[in-house]
């Protein structure tokens, strides 16, 4: 087997789980705890632990507590506690912006809800999008450090189109018009011209015949490359503007990744040195890697080329050199997918390189700006009155820089995972990876690693269809680090990354906005992930690259590739480095959710023999 079964397959999932198995964390008082003030020196280096415990130790702000209250009254749409809770934060010198951001929100919800409705309603519709506007507007001018300031463009813009509905709704095409052309030149990319709703198609490609612009040709056309063909939106344009036919985005071929145009160095010497392994010239495929390990030692690939280092001298007759490689390689990174196969190939629990001592970190940064300062209090103050939605948009764009402690990164990683941010926790933890802090690899940080959000509809949609739901968690956490509402550069959306024409394909008449809400994502991602399963007769490795690459793609490699290589051989022979790093990934991940999980691991055959 890959691993050894948990000693406690009993044990139920728990965000305790880890902290559970022993930290080796001297606990303070609460009274201690209490006096860790967040001063502009900061406090001594603390466990990670005790920093959690002094963060939801200090007092409450009542700013931060009316900004919670109202972004949750908006999430439940009471529209009447939302607007009289954000009018009331407007006259709060440090949470202003959220009131006048909340209120721009209700506004323009408000005003879609009354478009459903008569003639009269449109006029309604047409002074809260006016409203919404003026709200938006005001963001900037009480706090141009807010975290909202960077969306502002994206919600004045669907204000517009709201508007641009509402003038429909009176029959003022010509206004409707402008509204629409102002809006769409706001929302900016097809990524968000395709969020937009059938009716606003509609209503642009009649205003365009009834009061036609120079501009009307060019939004079309911008506006078809947004859509999927064969959806209603594109039949819409199609109808109205026959010359859209070839601008719609194709329901196949697509493949998520791309060959790199340029090699590093590393990388060259590293296919070299494979090269050799693949052509069983063993002695100077040893010496190949030994220099590479000389000449770039803190190389990504570092891990991969100790591995096969092993792999070779014990081929050759050199066990005891090849063990005392694998043990240390299990002992340097037992987070890593090599870390994992070191384990396997010792016969030593991974679990064994997990410390008891925890990282130490430090709530502040002398490095910090200003701006950055403010995003960590305000940050602060809202997670401990509950409002994580918040603090993660504080968080979502604090980029870490080289001047920043480790320590502090520590602290920082937290936060995002408090807030739900686990792309941002995921990227400070593999930042202080690379430095090679000390502690990370200890039972809290694994909690932050492997958090499990949005498992009930994992487990329920895997279920129906017969899948791991392990795998679809352990998939969900590469493809998107649990952000639904992520949209990729390539244009994938939501939790599983699922290209719009893939998505229509899978599950004809779902839209754009339907894959950002986490539940249709997951239910059209697991119909996918079915269909490559089925298609590569059960084989995961796979079904996982086809996932990620295109299944065209996985049919060219597997000519390529001779069927006698081992598992761990016929994914280093993937061509792709992200998809190979990707199916690499979500096996260690699989492992580690396992574990969480309290289930059985799984043996490594389970990923790659194929059943019919």
């Amino acid at each position: 087997m890959l691993f050894k079964t948990c000693k406690n397959p009993s044990e139920a999932m728990s965000r305790n789980f880890f902290t559970a198995i022993g930290l080796g964390v001297v606990l303070l008082t609460s009274a201690t705890l209490a006096q860790t003030p967040a001063t502009a020196t900061g406090p001594s280096l603390l466990p990670i632990t005790t920093l959690e415990e002094s963060l939801f130790a200090r007092p409450r702000v009542a700013g931060a507590e009316l900004a919670a209250q109202a972004f949750r009254e908006l999430e439940r749409t009471n529209w009447v506690k939302a607007r009289s809770h954000s009018k009331a934060l407007q006259k709060n010198s440090e949470y202003a912006d959220y009131g006048y951001w909340i209120a721009g929100q209700v506004a323009l919800r408000e005003g879609e809800a009354q478009l459903s409705g008569a003639r009269a309603k449109a006029e309604v519709a047409l002074r809260l999008a006016e409203e919404a506007r003026k709200n938006f507007r005001q963001v900037e001018v009480v706090n141009p450090y807010s975290p909202i300031v960077k969306n502002i463009s994206k919600d004045l813009g669907l204000a517009d189109v709201l508007a641009g509905r509402a003038e429909a709704k009176l029959e003022k095409w010509s206004a409707a018009l402008k509204e629409f052309e102002l809006g769409f030149q706001r929302l900016g990319g097809g990524a968000n011209l395709g969020d937009l709703p059938l009716e606003v198609v509609l209503n642009f490609s009649t205003a365009c015949q009834k009061a036609p612009s120079i501009l009307c040709r060019p939004w079309s056309l911008r506006l078809a490359s947004a859509f999927v063909k064969g959806s209603e939106e594109f039949k819409a344009l199609l109808k109205a503007f026959p010359e859209v036919a070839n601008r719609a985005r194709s329901a196949g071929g697509e493949t998520r990744s791309r060959a790199y145009k340029a090699t590093d160095l590393d990388s060259a010497a590293f296919d070299a040195a494979m090269t050799l392994y693949w052509a069983n010239e063993d002695d100077a495929a040893i010496a190949a890697f030994q220099k590479f390990l000389d000449e770039f030692p803190k190389s990504v690939f570092r891990f991969r080329v100790r591995y096969w280092l092993a792999q070779l001298l014990i081929r050759n007759k050199q066990a005891e050199h090849g063990q005392v490689i694998l043990k240390n390689l299990q002992l340097d990174s037992p987070l890593t997918y090599y870390g994992l196969l070191a384990s396997r190939e010792t016969g030593v629990e991974v679990e064994t390189s997990i410390g008891v001592m925890l990282p130490l970190g430090n709530v502040f940064d002398p490095q910090l700006l200003p701006g950055e300062q403010m995003r960590l209090k305000r940050a602060e103050e809202l997670l401990r009155v509950g409002g994580a939605g918040l603090a993660a948009m504080e968080l979502r764009d604090f980029k870490h820089r080289y001047v920043h402690s480790s320590p502090f990164l520590v602290y920082l990683a937290q936060l995002n995972h408090l807030a739900g941010n686990h792309v941002g926790s995921f990227t400070l933890i593999n930042e202080l990876l690379n430095r090679g802090y000390e502690g990370l690899p200890s039972s809290y940080v694994l909690k932050l690693i492997f958090p499990t959000p949005f498992w009930d509809l994992i487990e329920k949609y895997s279920r129906e269809l017969a899948l791991d739901p392990i795998l679809v968690l352990s998939l969900v956490k590469q493809e998107s680090s649990f952000g639904d509402a992520v949209v990729s550069s390539s244009g994938a959306l939501g939790l599983m990354q699922l290209m719009p024409a893939t998505a229509f394909e899978t599950l004809p008449g779902v839209g754009r906005v339907e894959l950002q809400k986490a539940e249709q994502n997951i239910k059209v991602g697991t119909r996918y992930l079915r269909q490559m399963l089925i298609r590569f007769k059960g084989n995961i490795v796979l079904s996982l690259a086809a996932y990620n690459a295109g299944p065209n793609a996985v049919d060219r490699w597997t000519k390529q590739i001779p069927s006698s290589r081992s598992i761990p051989e016929t994914i280093e022979s993937i061509p792709y480095r992200e998809t190979r790093e990707y199916v690499a990934a979500i096996i260690r991940n699989h492992y580690w959710y396992s574990k969480r999980m309290g289930v059985p691991v799984r043996a490594l055959e389970y990923f790659g023999t194929a059943t019919q």
